[in-house]
């Protein structure tokens, strides 16, 4: 099964979807939807709504860093670096980590693709 990770802005959440939920992308021409003509996607290996890895900083003190899981909501244009906005996922609903569900912007240098999720399945 093809899973989706949507997200929007007002109020700001990541929804998820599977292919069937979802229809074809169509853009808002005057006052009627018009089907897109852009059949090519973006093959940037960190483009919009792909899920990623990005490091995070847990001790002040000496500096530890862990890889926390993120979603990419857009590329920040402008400066000499690709830099992105992200999104940490949450790990659970009650998670006391307030640094959790918050936006980021990133240097390219800190995300990294996510492995895949069945990387331990036989």
């Amino acid at each position: 099964m093809v899973v989706f990770f949507v997200y929007f802005d007002d109020p700001p959440d990541i929804m998820r979807f599977i292919r069937s939920q979802l229809g074809p992308h169509a853009d808002w021409i005057g006052s009627e939807w018009v089907k897109s003509k852009n059949k090519v996607l973006s093959q940037h290996m960190f483009r919009i709504g792909k899920l990623v890895e990005m490091t995070r900083e847990i001790s002040e003190s000496e500096k530890e860093k862990i890889w926390v899981r993120a979603l990419v909501i857009t590329e920040i244009q402008g400066g000499d670096r690709r830099k992105f906005l992200i999104k940490r996922c949450t790990i659970s609903q009650n998670s006391s980590d307030e640094a959790e569900g918050k936006h980021s912007i990133v240097d390219i240098c800190k995300i990294m693709p996510s492995p895949p999720r069945d990387i331990c399945t036989e």
